[in-house]
């Protein structure tokens, strides 16, 4: 095996540990910005966020920019309902500490995954490419231990 393959295949590897962890939160980003929030109105809402639940509910339904107004609108243009709107802010606003500590868990976990997947990679790299040098070495020698046979032989 030559060290471009060995390579190749590390580089591989990293390509589908990429579209293993890009590909769902892809997917799981434009699902919500498409039917629950859009994007920019979920990071603003966040940006607004108080540690007092009653002080963060005040910051999303006043000021300027209004996010509680601007995700109504939204939804209304969408096809739904004011109330269904206010209805889905209600939800949003109670599951968000616990959609924020599943984040942090799958960050944690895939953190540990892709760690462990790159330790595994890199050992398999340096393992490969140990036994390419061994073998070129092992080639070397015999060859050369060849030329030495033949040219004792050529001196008798």
């Amino acid at each position: 095996m030559k060290t471009l393959e060995i390579w190749a295949g590390f580089y591989g590897g990293l390509l589908v540990l990429a579209l293993v962890v890009a590909l769902p939160i892809t997917v799981a980003l434009y699902l919500i910005d498409q039917h629950v929030i859009p994007l920019n109105l979920a990071a603003q809402a966040v940006s607004r966020a108080d540690i007092d639940p009653s002080q963060w509910k005040s910051n999303l339904t006043q000021g300027p920019g209004n996010v509680s107004q601007s995700h109504a609108h939204w939804a209304f243009a969408k096809g739904g309902s004011m109330a269904g709107a206010k209805d889905v802010q209600r939800v949003l606003f109670v599951v968000f500490p616990v959609v924020l500590i599943f984040c942090a868990v799958g960050l944690l976990v895939l953190s540990r995954f892709s760690g462990g997947f790159l330790d595994a990679a890199i050992a398999d790299v340096r393992k490969k490419t140990n036994r390419v040098y061994v073998d070129d070495v092992r080639e070397r020698y015999h060859h050369a231990n060849q030329r030495r046979i033949r040219h004792r032989r050529q001196g008798d």
